[in-house]
């Protein structure tokens, strides 16, 4: 199976994080990795990414400072640390 890339951004979305990851870990493709892109949240949304990305090793939690809905990281310097 070939391998893909899922992408979540989040920026103080706690309230519906978990079940978003949720829907993610529910699907039948299981070759993925799962970036979960935290956008300075200043509510729980990082730790819960944490948390998950300790339970399964396809998780990954970035963290990022809040740049607003106008920054493409894909455009310019990424300033973002993994954890």
């Amino acid at each position: 199976m070939t391998p893909i890339s899922i992408v979540m951004t989040v920026y103080n979305r706690e309230r519906y994080l978990k079940a978003a990851i949720e829907s993610v870990l529910a699907q039948t493709y299981p070759n993925f990795e799962l970036l979960i892109w935290d956008d300075g949240s200043t509510d729980n949304s990082l730790n819960i990414a944490r948390n998950y990305a300790k339970l399964d090793p396809r998780i990954k939690a970035l963290a990022a400072e809040h740049r607003g809905s106008g920054y493409s990281p894909g455009r310019t310097h990424l300033n973002f640390m993994l954890t």
